[in-house]
């Protein structure tokens, strides 16, 4: 009897050592498992390549464009290949001092500026600035144009005329109508980028309305605008800044005084190359608000070549609200040209 019970404690004892070891082998194979687990799954000692986009996706930011911005700034919903990402800001003539730079905003002090706008439009390697100029006259926005585009110029059958100039990136410049836009490229310059920038200025020309050019552009012959050359202005200072190998020798100062340049009358200067000889000729044509104030300023230069011993400047009588004179010597072929344009001017006040 005694031997039966020890017999099957003997038992019980051996069944619980079996089932013991088997649970502890299988946790052991659980925790290799898992130890097999998370080595695969732990970073590897080998470097990780990271591929960043090469071409980062531009955020349109038109929601942000001043409430008085210029209908011809198009939108990036307008564009294919342009995304705006620097709003339109708008200011008046006063604020173009902190929104162009300082030569610039002299150069505008000198015309009659309604609005000024900036924005900048981006593709993946290009970015241009764009800066509109609108102004209270055709003859204005002429007149910021010929100062600043000093390139060749480009006639377009719209009546624009546009002009690149070359800088360390190409800037273009633009005229129509009442406004001036010059766009400046930054970035992977090259043909194709360069034909962007292009499009894009005519891309905002192509919803300005046009006007006719000055009067005094207009009378030169289409065969020979290539080799001539046309600035106007109201007041003689900063074609003498810009371009002094032609007008660095004029007294502006003492011509603005005779000529009455106090803001409100115009003049346009033209150079034109004479055929055989090839000499440049300067002409001008001065527009006051009335007739009376251009008689006053023919007075006044008539006066001053009077007691002068000033042997090139012409100077003819006055024609209503126009006149006319020359800078550059006293040829037979520029007095005809000088004539045939006083003859062709109109009776009734245009502008210049």
């Amino acid at each position: 009897m005694t031997r039966n019970i020890i017999d099957k404690q003997w038992i019980a004892s051996l069944l619980s050592l079996i089932l013991a070891s088997g649970l502890i082998g299988s946790g052991c194979r659980q925790t290799e498992q898992d130890a097999d687990s998370a080595a695969e799954t732990s970073p590897s000692s080998e470097p990780v390549l990271l591929i960043e986009d090469p071409a980062p996706r531009l955020i349109a930011v038109d929601a942000q464009d001043a409430e008085d911005a210029p209908f011809f700034l198009p939108r990036t919903d307008t564009m294919r290949d342009w995304v705006k990402t620097q709003p339109v800001r708008t200011g008046s003539a006063a604020d173009a001092t902190s929104m162009t730079e300082a030569g610039l905003a002299a150069v505008l002090a000198t015309f009659d500026i309604a609005r000024v706008s900036v924005c900048t439009y981006e593709q993946p390697e290009l970015r241009a600035e764009v800066l509109a100029i609108e102004t209270g006259t055709p003859e204005d926005a002429f007149g910021i144009f010929s100062l600043l585009a000093d390139g060749i110029w480009i006639f377009r059958g719209d009546r624009s005329i546009r002009a690149q100039v070359e800088a360390a990136a190409p800037v273009w410049y633009g005229w129509q109508g009442h406004s001036l836009i010059r766009v400046r490229g930054e970035g992977r310059i090259n043909p194709q980028t360069e034909k962007a920038l292009a499009d894009l200025l005519g891309r905002i020309i192509f919803y300005i309305p046009a006007t006719d050019a000055p009067l005094l552009a207009r009378t030169i012959p289409p065969a020979s605008r290539v080799d001539s050359r046309i600035w106007v202005v109201r007041d003689l200072r900063p074609l003498r800044e810009h371009y002094t190998e032609l007008f660095g020798t004029i007294d502006a100062k003492a011509l603005n005084e005779r000529l009455g340049l106090t803001g409100e009358a115009m003049i346009s200067v033209a150079r034109v190359r004479q055929e055989p000889s090839h000499t440049e000729e300067l002409i001008w044509l001065a527009q006051y608000p009335n007739a009376t104030a251009a008689q006053n300023a023919h007075t006044r230069y008539r006066q001053a070549l009077n007691d002068s011993d000033d042997k090139g400047s012409l100077l003819l009588e006055p024609r209503d609200v126009f006149v006319v004179g020359g800078w550059s010597g006293q040829s037979e072929q520029v007095q005809r040209m000088l004539k045939e344009l006083r003859e062709a001017l109109p009776i009734e006040p245009t502008q210049p």
